[in-house]
């Protein structure tokens, strides 16, 4: 990368070829750190569903029926992260099951979680393009450019985790 050549910039000769060469030992392929992402997020909510857990332990579904309708979506959407298949689609789906959360789940309970899984699905939306030819497909059928909307895939997920510890500092 560019940071990596700048960093090599005051070597000259065999020194500067060398520096190159072990920056590119660590090289990732763009995009890596997101496919990371989905698919430890998507672990962990399988790893849930196994565990007859919704989204966090401390979460409970009111009622048998909402509670294998919750664990039956989170599986679903696990294996959606874990099949890279497309970001911008699952990461939709985490606002949503997030915002569905809402509606049922003990505010009190949720707060703690809430834009942590915001974050994550805004992320991935914003994410999903550079990624997955489905998301390009999929912005274009929502008439938006994905170039305008990709750098703010970091900038969401640090706000998101300033305030996922805020609100566990004063929790």
């Amino acid at each position: 990368s560019s940071a990596d050549a700048a960093s090599c910039a005051p070597r000259a000769g065999w020194p500067r070829r060398f520096c190159l060469w072990c920056a590119s030992l660590y090289q990732l392929p763009p995009g890596t750190e997101w496919r990371l992402v989905s698919f430890l997020a998507g672990l962990m909510l399988v790893a849930n569903s196994t565990m007859r857990v919704f989204l966090a332990p401390n979460l409970d579904l009111p009622g048998p029926a909402l509670t294998m309708i919750g664990l039956v979506a989170q599986f679903l959407l696990g294996m959606l992260l874990l099949s890279q298949a497309t970001f911008s689609i699952a990461g939709l789906a985490i606002v949503a099951v997030s915002v569905v959360s809402a509606l049922v789940v003990p505010w009190e309970s949720l707060i703690n979680y809430a834009f942590e899984f915001l974050g994550l699905g805004f992320a991935l939306f914003f994410a999903g393009p550079l990624l997955s030819p489905v998301d390009r497909r999929f912005f274009r059928t929502l008439g938006l450019e994905p170039a305008r909307f990709a750098h703010l895939s970091l900038p969401v997920t640090r706000i998101a985790l300033g305030i996922t510890l805020a609100i566990l500092a004063f929790d």
